[in-house]
Protein backbone atom coordinates (compact mmCIF):
# COMPACT_ATOMS: atom_id res chain seq x y z
CA UNK A 1 0.00 0.00 0.00
CA UNK A 2 1.54 3.25 -0.92
CA UNK A 3 1.74 6.15 1.25
CA UNK A 4 -0.87 8.61 1.35
CA UNK A 5 0.33 10.50 5.01
CA UNK A 6 1.47 13.73 2.88
CA UNK A 7 -0.97 13.78 -0.13
CA UNK A 8 -2.33 17.28 -0.05
CA UNK A 9 -5.51 16.52 0.18
CA UNK A 10 -8.39 14.79 3.09
CA UNK A 11 -7.57 11.42 1.92
CA UNK A 12 -8.63 8.18 4.08
CA UNK A 13 -8.20 4.53 3.08
CA UNK A 14 -10.86 2.01 5.32
CA UNK A 15 -11.30 -1.68 5.03
CA UNK A 16 -14.59 -3.92 4.35
CA UNK A 17 -15.93 -3.73 8.23
CA UNK A 18 -15.00 0.75 7.55
CA UNK A 19 -12.11 0.64 9.76
CA UNK A 20 -10.04 3.56 9.14
CA UNK A 21 -6.56 1.77 7.88
CA UNK A 22 -4.61 5.03 6.93
CA UNK A 23 -4.95 8.79 7.06
CA UNK A 24 -3.49 11.85 5.50
CA UNK A 25 -2.07 14.44 7.28
CA UNK A 26 -5.29 17.02 6.06
CA UNK A 27 -7.57 14.53 7.06
CA UNK A 28 -6.01 13.90 10.42
CA UNK A 29 -6.47 18.01 10.96
CA UNK A 30 -9.76 18.21 9.80
CA UNK A 31 -11.93 15.42 11.02
CA UNK A 32 -12.16 14.22 14.70
CA UNK A 33 -9.95 11.05 15.52
CA UNK A 34 -12.36 7.83 14.48
CA UNK A 35 -11.80 4.38 14.25
CA UNK A 36 -14.29 3.72 11.64
CA UNK A 37 -15.30 5.81 8.57
CA UNK A 38 -19.00 5.48 9.52
CA UNK A 39 -18.55 7.26 12.62
CA UNK A 40 -17.66 10.89 10.32
CA UNK A 41 -20.75 11.04 8.52
CA UNK A 42 -23.96 12.51 9.67
CA UNK A 43 -26.42 10.35 10.09
CA UNK A 44 -28.47 11.90 7.37
CA UNK A 45 -25.87 10.74 4.81
CA UNK A 46 -24.88 7.52 6.24
CA UNK A 47 -27.45 5.37 4.15
CA UNK A 48 -26.42 7.11 0.57
CA UNK A 49 -23.07 6.30 1.48
CA UNK A 50 -23.83 2.47 2.16
CA UNK A 51 -25.99 2.45 -1.01
CA UNK A 52 -22.72 3.81 -2.85
CA UNK A 53 -20.46 1.71 -1.19
CA UNK A 54 -22.19 -1.53 -2.93
CA UNK A 55 -20.11 -1.65 -6.32
CA UNK A 56 -16.56 -1.46 -7.15
CA UNK A 57 -16.47 1.23 -9.83
CA UNK A 58 -15.63 4.66 -8.63
CA UNK A 59 -18.51 6.98 -6.74
CA UNK A 60 -18.83 10.30 -6.44
CA UNK A 61 -21.60 12.41 -4.03
CA UNK A 62 -22.28 14.59 -1.32
CA UNK A 63 -21.91 13.97 2.19
CA UNK A 64 -22.37 15.81 5.35
CA UNK A 65 -19.19 15.23 7.66
CA UNK A 66 -17.98 15.93 11.19
CA UNK A 67 -15.38 17.92 11.36
CA UNK A 68 -12.93 19.39 14.17
CA UNK A 69 -14.51 23.14 13.56
CA UNK A 70 -18.15 22.39 12.92
CA UNK A 71 -20.24 19.51 13.49
CA UNK A 72 -22.04 19.48 10.22
CA UNK A 73 -19.89 20.18 6.41
CA UNK A 74 -20.93 19.94 3.35
CA UNK A 75 -18.23 17.71 1.07
CA UNK A 76 -17.75 16.11 -2.41
CA UNK A 77 -16.71 13.05 -1.83
CA UNK A 78 -15.20 9.96 -4.13
CA UNK A 79 -14.30 6.95 -3.20
CA UNK A 80 -13.56 3.23 -4.96
CA UNK A 81 -12.44 -0.02 -3.95
CA UNK A 82 -8.88 -1.66 -4.40
CA UNK A 83 -8.97 -5.01 -3.28
CA UNK A 84 -10.75 -5.04 0.17
CA UNK A 85 -9.75 -1.58 1.00
CA UNK A 86 -11.53 1.76 0.01
CA UNK A 87 -9.84 4.78 -1.27
CA UNK A 88 -11.84 7.89 -0.40
CA UNK A 89 -11.29 12.10 -0.99
CA UNK A 90 -13.36 14.71 0.42
CA UNK A 91 -13.25 18.13 -0.92
CA UNK A 92 -15.10 20.64 0.99
CA UNK A 93 -17.99 22.60 -0.50
CA UNK A 94 -18.94 26.24 -0.35
CA UNK A 95 -21.25 25.49 2.74
CA UNK A 96 -24.70 25.92 1.12
CA UNK A 97 -25.67 25.55 5.11
CA UNK A 98 -23.06 27.65 6.26
CA UNK A 99 -24.16 30.21 3.32
CA UNK A 100 -27.61 30.16 4.49
CA UNK A 101 -26.85 30.56 8.24
CA UNK A 102 -24.80 33.80 7.55
CA UNK A 103 -27.43 35.15 4.90
CA UNK A 104 -29.95 35.09 8.01
CA UNK A 105 -27.44 36.53 10.03
CA UNK A 106 -26.90 39.29 8.00
CA UNK A 107 -30.45 39.53 7.50
CA UNK A 108 -31.09 39.95 11.01
CA UNK A 109 -28.56 42.46 11.91
CA UNK A 110 -29.87 44.46 8.88
CA UNK A 111 -33.23 44.56 10.41
CA UNK A 112 -31.67 45.52 13.55
CA UNK A 113 -29.77 48.59 12.46
CA UNK A 114 -33.20 49.40 10.38
CA UNK A 115 -35.25 49.56 13.05
CA UNK A 116 -33.11 51.81 15.01
CA UNK A 117 -32.15 54.04 12.02
CA UNK A 118 -36.32 54.59 10.94
CA UNK A 119 -37.52 54.85 14.95
CA UNK A 120 -35.05 57.66 14.76
CA UNK A 121 -37.02 59.50 12.10
CA UNK A 122 -40.53 60.60 13.56
CA UNK A 123 -41.80 62.78 10.57
CA UNK A 124 -42.24 59.59 8.03
CA UNK A 125 -42.91 56.98 11.25
CA UNK A 126 -45.82 55.23 8.91
CA UNK A 127 -43.54 55.07 6.05
CA UNK A 128 -40.88 53.53 8.60
CA UNK A 129 -43.41 50.86 10.56
CA UNK A 130 -44.30 49.75 6.50
CA UNK A 131 -41.13 49.00 5.72
CA UNK A 132 -40.39 47.41 9.01
CA UNK A 133 -43.16 45.07 8.29
CA UNK A 134 -41.52 44.02 4.66
CA UNK A 135 -37.89 43.74 6.04
CA UNK A 136 -39.57 41.19 8.43
CA UNK A 137 -40.54 38.71 6.34
CA UNK A 138 -37.60 37.68 4.13
CA UNK A 139 -37.66 35.29 1.43
CA UNK A 140 -35.09 32.70 1.18
CA UNK A 141 -34.07 30.37 -1.83
CA UNK A 142 -33.03 27.07 -0.31
CA UNK A 143 -33.79 24.81 -3.21
CA UNK A 144 -34.98 24.38 -6.73
CA UNK A 145 -38.49 23.64 -5.77
CA UNK A 146 -38.24 24.80 -1.39
CA UNK A 147 -38.07 28.62 -0.05
CA UNK A 148 -37.89 29.46 3.58
CA UNK A 149 -39.94 32.67 5.22
CA UNK A 150 -38.09 34.34 7.99
CA UNK A 151 -40.61 35.86 10.26
CA UNK A 152 -39.63 38.50 12.98
CA UNK A 153 -40.98 41.23 15.90
CA UNK A 154 -44.75 40.79 16.46
CA UNK A 155 -47.05 38.24 14.34
CA UNK A 156 -49.91 40.97 13.81
CA UNK A 157 -52.51 41.35 10.72
CA UNK A 158 -50.33 44.26 9.03
CA UNK A 159 -47.17 41.71 8.98
CA UNK A 160 -48.87 39.31 6.83
CA UNK A 161 -50.88 41.97 4.99
CA UNK A 162 -48.15 43.68 4.20
CA UNK A 163 -46.16 40.37 2.85
CA UNK A 164 -49.15 38.21 1.28
CA UNK A 165 -48.97 39.11 -2.36
CA UNK A 166 -44.74 39.68 -2.99
CA UNK A 167 -44.53 35.85 -1.49
CA UNK A 168 -47.38 34.48 -3.09
CA UNK A 169 -46.61 35.91 -6.25
CA UNK A 170 -42.58 34.86 -5.99
CA UNK A 171 -43.39 31.35 -4.92
CA UNK A 172 -45.39 31.28 -7.82
CA UNK A 173 -44.00 32.63 -10.24
CA UNK A 174 -40.76 31.12 -8.86
CA UNK A 175 -42.30 27.10 -9.51
CA UNK A 176 -42.02 26.59 -5.29
CA UNK A 177 -43.83 23.34 -4.54
CA UNK A 178 -43.10 24.32 -0.51
CA UNK A 179 -42.60 26.83 1.66
CA UNK A 180 -40.97 26.84 5.16
CA UNK A 181 -42.14 29.71 7.82
CA UNK A 182 -39.61 30.19 10.38
CA UNK A 183 -41.09 31.61 13.57
CA UNK A 184 -38.07 31.51 15.76
CA UNK A 185 -37.87 34.83 15.34
CA UNK A 186 -41.82 35.54 16.43
CA UNK A 187 -42.94 37.10 20.20
CA UNK A 188 -46.08 38.28 20.29
CA UNK A 189 -49.41 37.11 18.54
CA UNK A 190 -52.44 38.77 17.59
CA UNK A 191 -55.53 37.46 17.29
CA UNK A 192 -55.90 39.21 13.41
CA UNK A 193 -52.12 38.42 12.89
CA UNK A 194 -53.47 34.26 12.98
CA UNK A 195 -56.88 34.26 11.15
CA UNK A 196 -54.51 36.55 8.32
CA UNK A 197 -51.57 33.60 8.69
CA UNK A 198 -54.05 31.26 8.07
CA UNK A 199 -55.43 32.67 5.13
CA UNK A 200 -52.31 33.31 3.57
CA UNK A 201 -51.52 29.12 4.12
CA UNK A 202 -54.75 28.54 2.75
CA UNK A 203 -53.97 30.73 -0.23
CA UNK A 204 -50.66 28.73 -1.23
CA UNK A 205 -52.61 25.53 -0.50
CA UNK A 206 -54.94 26.83 -3.34
CA UNK A 207 -51.67 27.47 -5.64
CA UNK A 208 -50.29 23.98 -4.96
CA UNK A 209 -47.94 24.94 -3.02
CA UNK A 210 -47.50 22.88 0.86
CA UNK A 211 -46.72 24.96 3.67
CA UNK A 212 -44.31 23.80 6.45
CA UNK A 213 -44.07 25.63 10.08
CA UNK A 214 -40.77 25.71 11.55
CA UNK A 215 -39.84 26.44 15.05
CA UNK A 216 -43.27 26.70 16.90
CA UNK A 217 -43.59 26.87 20.69
CA UNK A 218 -45.65 25.81 22.72
CA UNK A 219 -47.56 28.69 24.33
CA UNK A 220 -47.65 30.21 20.61
CA UNK A 221 -49.34 26.52 19.08
CA UNK A 222 -51.97 27.50 22.18
CA UNK A 223 -52.76 30.68 20.42
CA UNK A 224 -53.63 28.47 17.47
CA UNK A 225 -55.78 26.09 19.01
CA UNK A 226 -57.72 28.52 21.51
CA UNK A 227 -58.61 30.11 18.55
CA UNK A 228 -59.66 26.90 17.03
CA UNK A 229 -57.57 27.69 13.93
CA UNK A 230 -56.21 24.16 12.20
CA UNK A 231 -53.21 25.28 10.22
CA UNK A 232 -53.04 23.88 6.51
CA UNK A 233 -49.30 22.98 7.21
CA UNK A 234 -47.03 20.46 8.96
CA UNK A 235 -44.56 21.14 11.88
CA UNK A 236 -40.90 20.95 11.95
CA UNK A 237 -38.84 22.05 14.86
CA UNK A 238 -35.31 23.09 13.77
CA UNK A 239 -34.44 25.46 10.75
CA UNK A 240 -31.36 23.89 10.30
CA UNK A 241 -31.59 20.61 10.43
CA UNK A 242 -34.53 21.52 7.87
CA UNK A 243 -31.50 23.02 5.68
CA UNK A 244 -29.51 20.15 6.50
CA UNK A 245 -32.00 17.41 5.26
CA UNK A 246 -32.70 19.50 1.69
CA UNK A 247 -29.21 19.97 0.72
CA UNK A 248 -28.00 16.56 2.12
CA UNK A 249 -30.82 14.42 0.49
Amino acid sequence: MFNIKYIPVPYLIFDRSLKVIETSEDADKLFPHSLTVEDLIDEGSRNKFKHLLGGNERQECELVLKTEEVPMALFNCSFQWRGDACHMVCIKKNSDIERLEELVKQHSKRLANTNFELLENKESLENSIMKIKQLSAPFIKISKTTGVVMLFGELDKSLIEVNQNVLSERAFKGEYEQILFDFNGIGEFEEGGIEAFCYLLQRLQVMGIDSSVIGLKPNQAFHFNRQGKELQASFKTNLHDVIHTYLSS
